[in-house]
Protein backbone atom coordinates (compact mmCIF):
# COMPACT_ATOMS: atom_id res chain seq x y z
CA UNK A 1 0.00 0.00 0.00
CA UNK A 2 2.90 2.37 0.74
CA UNK A 3 4.45 1.55 -2.63
CA UNK A 4 1.15 2.28 -4.39
CA UNK A 5 0.92 5.64 -2.65
CA UNK A 6 4.57 6.50 -3.43
CA UNK A 7 4.14 5.51 -7.11
CA UNK A 8 1.02 7.70 -7.31
CA UNK A 9 2.89 10.70 -5.95
CA UNK A 10 5.79 10.12 -8.36
CA UNK A 11 3.44 9.64 -11.31
CA UNK A 12 1.73 12.96 -10.58
CA UNK A 13 5.05 14.75 -9.98
CA UNK A 14 4.69 15.17 -6.22
CA UNK A 15 8.16 13.86 -5.45
CA UNK A 16 8.53 15.60 -2.08
CA UNK A 17 5.41 13.81 -0.83
CA UNK A 18 6.78 10.50 -2.15
CA UNK A 19 9.98 11.00 -0.14
CA UNK A 20 7.94 11.96 2.95
CA UNK A 21 6.15 8.62 2.60
CA UNK A 22 9.55 6.93 2.72
CA UNK A 23 10.23 8.55 6.10
CA UNK A 24 6.82 7.47 7.42
CA UNK A 25 7.29 3.94 6.06
CA UNK A 26 10.62 3.69 7.89
CA UNK A 27 9.06 5.13 11.05
CA UNK A 28 6.44 2.36 10.92
CA UNK A 29 9.24 -0.22 10.84
CA UNK A 30 8.41 -1.48 7.35
CA UNK A 31 10.98 -2.59 4.78
CA UNK A 32 10.76 -1.15 1.27
CA UNK A 33 11.21 -3.60 -1.60
CA UNK A 34 12.96 -3.10 -4.95
CA UNK A 35 9.84 -1.61 -6.57
CA UNK A 36 9.42 0.93 -3.76
CA UNK A 37 13.06 1.94 -4.05
CA UNK A 38 12.76 2.34 -7.83
CA UNK A 39 9.94 4.87 -7.39
CA UNK A 40 11.84 6.67 -4.62
CA UNK A 41 14.87 7.02 -6.88
CA UNK A 42 12.65 8.43 -9.63
CA UNK A 43 11.37 10.96 -7.10
CA UNK A 44 14.93 11.95 -6.21
CA UNK A 45 15.89 12.28 -9.86
CA UNK A 46 12.94 14.49 -10.73
CA UNK A 47 13.77 17.09 -8.05
CA UNK A 48 17.57 16.79 -8.12
CA UNK A 49 17.78 15.36 -4.60
CA UNK A 50 21.12 13.60 -5.08
CA UNK A 51 21.87 13.60 -1.34
CA UNK A 52 18.60 11.79 -0.63
CA UNK A 53 19.41 9.44 -3.51
CA UNK A 54 22.73 8.54 -1.86
CA UNK A 55 20.90 7.81 1.39
CA UNK A 56 18.47 5.54 -0.46
CA UNK A 57 21.40 3.93 -2.30
CA UNK A 58 22.99 3.05 1.04
CA UNK A 59 19.68 1.58 2.24
CA UNK A 60 19.41 -0.51 -0.95
CA UNK A 61 22.90 -1.92 -0.43
CA UNK A 62 22.20 -2.63 3.26
CA UNK A 63 19.21 -4.72 2.25
CA UNK A 64 21.15 -6.59 -0.45
CA UNK A 65 18.78 -5.54 -3.22
CA UNK A 66 21.36 -3.99 -5.54
CA UNK A 67 22.70 -7.30 -6.84
CA UNK A 68 19.29 -8.85 -7.47
CA UNK A 69 17.41 -6.16 -9.41
CA UNK A 70 18.48 -4.81 -12.82
CA UNK A 71 15.87 -2.02 -12.86
CA UNK A 72 17.02 -0.77 -9.47
CA UNK A 73 20.63 -0.64 -10.66
CA UNK A 74 19.64 1.35 -13.76
CA UNK A 75 17.63 3.74 -11.57
CA UNK A 76 20.72 4.39 -9.45
CA UNK A 77 22.81 5.07 -12.56
CA UNK A 78 20.06 7.41 -13.76
CA UNK A 79 19.86 9.53 -10.61
CA UNK A 80 23.62 10.04 -10.40
CA UNK A 81 23.92 10.77 -14.13
CA UNK A 82 21.01 13.24 -14.10
CA UNK A 83 22.59 15.15 -11.26
CA UNK A 84 26.01 15.32 -12.94
CA UNK A 85 27.75 12.80 -10.65
CA UNK A 86 29.17 10.80 -13.55
CA UNK A 87 31.97 9.26 -11.50
CA UNK A 88 29.30 7.84 -9.16
CA UNK A 89 27.05 6.78 -12.04
CA UNK A 90 30.01 5.02 -13.68
CA UNK A 91 30.92 3.37 -10.37
CA UNK A 92 27.40 2.00 -9.91
CA UNK A 93 27.27 0.91 -13.56
CA UNK A 94 30.56 -0.97 -13.22
CA UNK A 95 29.17 -2.83 -10.19
CA UNK A 96 25.94 -3.92 -11.89
CA UNK A 97 25.76 -7.72 -12.05
CA UNK A 98 23.71 -7.49 -15.26
CA UNK A 99 23.78 -4.56 -17.68
CA UNK A 100 20.83 -4.21 -20.03
CA UNK A 101 20.22 -1.67 -22.81
CA UNK A 102 18.54 0.68 -20.32
CA UNK A 103 21.56 0.88 -18.01
CA UNK A 104 23.95 1.40 -20.95
CA UNK A 105 21.73 4.09 -22.47
CA UNK A 106 21.20 5.81 -19.13
CA UNK A 107 24.95 6.18 -18.65
CA UNK A 108 25.34 7.41 -22.24
CA UNK A 109 22.68 10.08 -21.59
CA UNK A 110 24.63 11.25 -18.54
CA UNK A 111 27.87 11.65 -20.49
CA UNK A 112 26.05 13.36 -23.38
CA UNK A 113 24.45 15.78 -20.92
CA UNK A 114 27.84 17.08 -19.79
CA UNK A 115 29.28 17.10 -23.32
CA UNK A 116 31.51 14.01 -22.95
CA UNK A 117 30.59 12.76 -26.42
CA UNK A 118 33.68 10.56 -26.85
CA UNK A 119 32.53 8.61 -23.79
CA UNK A 120 29.12 8.19 -25.45
CA UNK A 121 30.73 6.64 -28.53
CA UNK A 122 32.97 4.40 -26.42
CA UNK A 123 30.00 3.16 -24.40
CA UNK A 124 28.01 2.52 -27.57
CA UNK A 125 30.83 0.39 -29.01
CA UNK A 126 31.36 -1.43 -25.70
CA UNK A 127 27.64 -2.19 -25.49
CA UNK A 128 27.71 -3.78 -28.95
CA UNK A 129 30.78 -5.83 -28.01
CA UNK A 130 28.84 -7.14 -24.98
CA UNK A 131 26.11 -8.32 -27.36
CA UNK A 132 23.53 -5.78 -26.19
CA UNK A 133 21.20 -4.54 -28.92
CA UNK A 134 20.69 -0.74 -28.93
CA UNK A 135 17.16 0.65 -28.88
CA UNK A 136 15.62 3.81 -30.39
CA UNK A 137 16.72 5.96 -27.44
CA UNK A 138 20.29 4.64 -27.59
CA UNK A 139 20.53 5.66 -31.24
CA UNK A 140 19.03 9.08 -30.49
CA UNK A 141 21.67 9.69 -27.80
CA UNK A 142 24.46 8.62 -30.19
CA UNK A 143 23.09 10.80 -33.01
CA UNK A 144 22.81 13.81 -30.68
CA UNK A 145 26.44 13.26 -29.66
CA UNK A 146 27.38 13.22 -33.37
CA UNK A 147 25.45 16.45 -33.87
CA UNK A 148 27.28 18.13 -30.99
CA UNK A 149 30.68 17.11 -32.31
CA UNK A 150 29.97 17.63 -36.01
CA UNK A 151 30.56 13.97 -36.94
CA UNK A 152 28.42 13.60 -40.06
CA UNK A 153 29.93 10.32 -41.30
CA UNK A 154 29.50 8.62 -37.91
CA UNK A 155 25.91 9.88 -37.66
CA UNK A 156 25.11 8.45 -41.09
CA UNK A 157 26.60 5.10 -40.05
CA UNK A 158 24.39 5.01 -36.95
CA UNK A 159 21.36 6.08 -38.98
CA UNK A 160 21.90 3.37 -41.59
CA UNK A 161 22.58 0.74 -38.91
CA UNK A 162 19.22 1.52 -37.31
CA UNK A 163 17.43 0.58 -40.50
CA UNK A 164 19.58 -2.14 -42.04
CA UNK A 165 21.07 -3.96 -39.04
CA UNK A 166 18.36 -3.50 -36.42
CA UNK A 167 15.20 -3.08 -38.51
CA UNK A 168 14.17 0.15 -36.77
CA UNK A 169 12.19 2.93 -38.39
CA UNK A 170 13.88 6.25 -37.47
CA UNK A 171 11.60 8.84 -35.89
CA UNK A 172 11.44 12.56 -36.64
CA UNK A 173 14.00 13.16 -33.86
CA UNK A 174 16.50 10.80 -35.52
CA UNK A 175 16.00 12.51 -38.89
CA UNK A 176 16.40 15.94 -37.27
CA UNK A 177 19.86 15.03 -35.92
CA UNK A 178 21.03 14.10 -39.43
CA UNK A 179 19.39 17.18 -40.95
CA UNK A 180 21.12 19.41 -38.41
CA UNK A 181 24.52 17.98 -39.31
CA UNK A 182 23.91 18.20 -43.06
CA UNK A 183 22.89 21.86 -42.80
CA UNK A 184 25.78 22.79 -40.52
CA UNK A 185 28.28 21.09 -42.85
CA UNK A 186 26.90 23.07 -45.82
CA UNK A 187 25.24 20.09 -47.54
CA UNK A 188 21.98 21.92 -48.19
CA UNK A 189 21.04 19.91 -51.27
CA UNK A 190 21.36 16.64 -49.35
CA UNK A 191 19.34 18.15 -46.51
CA UNK A 192 16.61 19.18 -48.96
CA UNK A 193 16.58 15.72 -50.51
CA UNK A 194 16.29 14.18 -47.06
CA UNK A 195 13.28 16.34 -46.18
CA UNK A 196 11.45 14.91 -49.20
CA UNK A 197 12.16 11.36 -48.00
CA UNK A 198 11.01 11.86 -44.41
CA UNK A 199 7.78 9.85 -44.08
CA UNK A 200 6.12 12.30 -41.67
Amino acid sequence: SWTSLISGYVHHEHSEEALNCYKRLQHDGLSPDAVTFTFLLKACGSIGAADKGEEIHADIERRGLFESDVVLGSSLVDIYAKNGFLYKAQQVFDMLPVRDVTSWTTLMVGYAHIGECDSVFLLFDSMLLQGIKPNMVTFLVALNACSRTGQLRKSQQYFEAMKTEYGMCPTLEHHTCIMDLLVRSGQLENAGAMIKKIPF
